[in-house]
């Protein structure tokens, strides 16, 4: 039972990704510019890159996304997607729920890469760069980065699982062109780093 929430998450987090378009050309990323050096100037002063805490009661979650990211609330694959307004980037938070308590541990290690080796056999062009567990809020969770072709443009994701009792929360980020990614890194870690589970 186990395997199968994973498969699902993991499936879930690559069946919600479509193609990026830039809508600014690959040369010009102002957004990204200004959020990094915020960022640069002071990695603790989270108020000048950060957007207000978005949280649901009900689904038993909190974060706060990179400032003047727009939000669209619950779609088919989401319970809420967080989208830069320069181009398709984004961080979408999702969950699965399990019969029994996840934990992050070596069962879980050992399906989380046999899941990520079905969704390469869906994606041939995904790459895996990292696989590893880490705290993600202060709690012990776990992030796959990987990156994979759509069209001209090779993108950057990063999923990660963090369970809280019988629920593992997954939140995907992504961005459509590897030079933006790399310089939205810092403000997407942080963003990511704020979400609570509750409840």
């Amino acid at each position: 039972m186990k395997g199968k929430i994973f498969f699902i998450a993991a499936l879930m987090a690559m069946a919600a990704v479509t193609p990026p378009i830039s809508r600014s050309g690959a040369a010009s990323y102002p957004e990204v510019e200004l959020a990094q050096a915020a960022y640069r100037r002071d990695p603790s002063d989270t108020s000048r890159y950060l957007g207000e805490i978005h949280s649901d009661d009900q689904k038993g979650y909190s974060i706060r996304p990179p400032a003047q990211w727009y939000k669209v609330v619950k779609g088919s694959r989401f319970d809420v997607k967080f989208s830069s307004q320069e181009y398709d980037a984004f961080i979408m938070v999702n969950h699965v729920d399990a019969e029994g308590e996840i934990k992050i541990d070596r069962e879980f290690s050992k399906f989380i890469k046999e899941k990520n080796q079905a969704v390469k056999e869906r994606v041939p062009s995904m790459r895996v760069l990292s696989d590893f567990p880490g705290k993600i809020g202060g709690v012990k969770g776990w992030r796959t980065e990987m990156v994979f072709q759509a069209g001209s443009n090779r993108i950057l994701m990063n999923v990660y699982y963090v369970p809280h009792k019988n629920r593992l929360w997954i939140i995907t980020t992504m961005c459509p062109e590897l030079n933006a990614s790399r310089k939205w890194v810092g403000v997407i870690s942080a963003s990511v780093d704020t979400f609570r589970a509750m409840n």
